[in-house]
């Protein structure tokens, strides 16, 4: 890690973020959370673990940076009624890393400076690829969530229960769109779509960077074997 570009600047933004939030050490949500990472971790195929911070902070928020670290605020983490939803929101953003969605760089010796120019040249493309592929690439992230939270011994129907924050959230907020999506979704078999609905419903996404939390969860609720479905009471691994 040492010689890992992207790495040194997770850690300066860590230690920046430090200096103007507080990062919670102790108590319940926090060690739930440690315990969560951990049985992610294990359950990764990576040989490096990712840290996740509590952020004592009203954002309500999850996300990750370059390097090893994740964070989640308290006003977030609070709200997951149990470790399967607090998996769940963990293990998307190990997703992005795992995935290959952040950049990483390797810089050679004597070149530091040519692999930082690199890095911010490609946080710039990503920008704009995230633009087009923004919305599929959280879907991919969702699914290999999923799939990491089952294998770590987490309860598939349960990871789910996560989104159910995400729609209160929205429509808290009068986001209806980010819930069920543009209107040009409501309308199909109703009347016919015009091209301006069309290119309205391509574009919402790309906006949000999102699709539709029920959209979302009609890709994962397909995954989830008949043994994790909530009639088999399985129960979590605590």
């Amino acid at each position: 890690m040492k010689n890992n570009i992207s790495w040194k600047i997770g850690e300066e933004f860590k230690n920046e973020l430090a200096e103007i939030a507080h990062f919670e050490t102790s108590g319940v949500i926090y060690e739930d959370i440690q315990s969560a990472a951990r049985r992610l971790n294990a359950a990764r195929a990576q040989s490096h673990a990712l840290q996740v911070h509590l952020v004592c902070s009203e954002m309500f928020t999850a996300f990750t940076t370059y390097g090893r670290n994740i964070y989640i605020s308290r006003k977030l983490a609070q709200l997951c009624r149990n470790k399967d939803m607090l998996a769940m929101i963990i293990a998307h953003e190990m997703a992005h890393h795992d995935l290959g969605h952040i950049p990483q760089i390797e810089s050679q010796k004597g070149n530091s400076k040519i692999a930082t120019l690199q890095l911010v040249g490609r946080s710039f493309l990503r920008k704009i690829e995230w633009f087009f592929f923004g919305p599929d690439r959280e879907m991919e992230a969702d699914a290999y969530a999923l799939e990491l939270c089952i294998q770590a011994g987490f309860v598939g129907y349960k990871c789910l229960d996560a989104f159910d924050i995400l729609k209160k959230h929205a429509l808290d907020m009068g986001a209806i769109e980010a819930v069920y999506g543009a209107d040009v979704t409501l309308k199909a078999g109703i009347e016919k779509i015009s091209w301006q609905d069309r290119i309205l419903a391509w574009l919402s996404p790309r906006i949000s960077g999102y699709y539709s939390v029920e959209t979302r969860l009609k890709n994962l609720r397909r995954r989830i074997k008949p043994q994790y479905h909530p009639q088999s009471l399985h129960p979590s691994v605590e």
